[in-house]
């Protein structure tokens, strides 16, 4: 990562508020502050710690709007029955609803995990979850 970076990366990770401090800090240790044109900051002048303060208020705001976009952005998918991430299913609905009747039909729900290559616990989990969809009824 380049230098010119750092600021804004130390911004969005510490915030408006722990960014005056540190970069004060910065300079007690000899490390300088570079504004975006390249230039010194002088973090000890009421101009030099408006400047950290700013760039620290626009990480800020830049943080808060990536947020609220991830935010819509699955509340738009989750509407619209999009995909929202995640691992994908390694068994289909329909062959776990295959399980179900096999094991109705007295079959021992290990042999049938087994037989699928799926533990006991993960077929019980899906049963478990289809039959909450099934209450909850079509969306």
């Amino acid at each position: 990562m380049e230098p010119e970076n750092w600021v804004g990366v130390i911004a969005a990770a510490i915030g408006s508020a722990g960014l005056s401090g540190f970069a004060t800090g910065a300079v007690q240790f000899g490390l300088g502050v570079l504004n975006l044109g390249g230039g010194d900051v002088d973090t000890s002048t009421t101009m030099g710690a408006m400047v950290v303060t700013m760039m620290a208020a626009l990480a800020q705001a830049e943080r808060e709007i990536k947020s609220e976009r991830v935010v819509d952005s699955v509340a738009k998918r989750r509407a619209t029955g999009g995909d929202l991430g995640g691992r994908r299913q390694k068994f289909t609905d329909g062959q776990i609803k295959n399980a179900a009747q096999l094991i109705a039909a007295d079959k021992p729900a290990a042999q049938v995990a087994r037989d699928l290559g799926m533990s006991t616990t993960t077929l019980y989990r899906r049963l478990q979850g289809m039959e909450r969809a099934d209450l909850a009824g079509p969306t």
